[in-house]
């Protein structure tokens, strides 16, 4: 990555969330999603050391001054703490192989940076270049007249909304016309040819995987649902099927379960599944997942689960009871068959995979 931290910037219903799935299937990437503009609040702090800093400096040294001690007020300290403040808050501290981070916001309309307190959208912009690590700014738009007609803008005019977005589009323009760490991407490009988007990836310096867009715009985003918020361009690309997981339940499982599954995905196309197989305290131990009719399936078991270590402390399977299955591929009417085998060599079937 040629990026230490991702902003992206767009107001909404632009498809910043597909956007946000899209960046983060992009190893060592954690883009997070909206905070009510967080940084609006950083941004007026610093406004105010700044300006203190600026008009009373010099007149700070005794504790008769009304500003006593504001040369001492530093903006490079001040960045570095709310830096670290900021990135503990998106990243989890045993996160150690993220090399890119950030968040999207939509919330740079007029009105919208008003009720943060903040006037002047492109300084506004000028602390977020200062404020994170080497920075990209991805700026995501839609056509107006489509975003003015979806739900999120029901409580405004037409006019009034096109305008708004209309606005931040020209300031955002103005601001990034000639910085090299700014890109601009239209919600056509995510679903279209993805010609641009292939840019955008390049713009990052991260590697474009085809198939591995496909599975990410095959899930649901958002406030998504409905399949044709896929865009046509990419259904008559390939045919988007809805996939379909069934569990049983089998003797001397305690839990099973699948948290980690795409909604919809393209035939053929590779996906992955994860979840929790946690056995009874008194069951064998788990041998082995076995996945019939995929070859390319790739089983991991007894991985870290510590949420359900400190439910089931109790249990001796339960600090490393989740798997994950990568490469499962699906085609028209084929089914997936996934097997648990114990380790006293008892087999049984407990989940079905299929698409509807």
């Amino acid at each position: 990555m040629k990026f230490d931290s991702l902003l992206i910037l767009t107001y909404g219903r632009t498809g910043s969330t597909l956007l946000l799935g899209i960046l983060n299937s992009i190893p060592g990437v954690l883009i997070r999603g909206e905070n009510m503009n967080i940084c609006a609040g950083f941004s007026l702090a610093y406004n105010s050391l700044c300006q203190t800093l600026k008009e009373h400096k010099n007149d700070s040294s005794s504790s008769i001054d009304p500003f006593f001690g504001a040369f001492m007020l530093n903006e490079d300290v001040f960045l570095n703490d709310v830096r670290l403040a900021l990135r503990n808050q998106l990243v989890p501290k045993d996160c150690e192989n993220i090399q890119c981070w950030g968040f999207k916001e939509i919330r740079y309309t007029p009105p919208e940076l008003r009720l943060s307190g903040i006037v002047n959208m492109m300084g506004y912009l000028d602390f977020l270049e200062k404020l994170m690590p080497r920075p990209a700014f991805i700026f995501l738009t839609r056509d107006h007249q489509k975003v003015s007609k979806s739900g999120f803008w029901s409580d405004q005019e037409t006019i009034n909304a096109i305008k708004w977005m209309s606005t931040f589009e020209e300031q955002a323009s103005n601001w990034s016309k000639y910085r090299q760490n700014c890109f601009w991407i239209d919600y056509a490009d995510l679903i279209g040819d993805r010609k641009n988007l292939k840019s955008l990836f390049n713009f990052l310096g991260a590697e474009y995987d085809d198939a591995r867009i496909l599975e990410v715009l095959g899930r649901e985003h958002s406030y998504a649902g409905k399949v044709e918020n896929l865009g046509n361009a990419t259904r008559t690309e390939r045919k988007f099927m809805k996939l379909r997981i069934e569990v049983n339940s089998v003797p001397g499982m305690n839990i099973a379960l699948i948290d980690h599954r795409p909604m919809w995905l393209a035939a053929n196309t590779p996906f992955k599944i994860g979840g929790i197989m946690l056995p009874s305290e008194q069951a064998s131990p788990i041998a082995s997942l076995i996945v019939e009719g995929c070859d390319s399936a790739f089983v991991r078991t007894c991985l870290p689960s510590p949420r359900y270590f400190e439910k089931h402390p109790n249990n001796p399977y339960s600090a490393r009871a989740r798997f994950e299955i990568t490469g499962l591929k699906l085609s028209g009417e084929q089914k997936l068959n996934i097997f648990v085998k114990f380790a006293d060599q008892t087999k049984y079937q407990i989940a079905w995979i299929l698409t509807e």
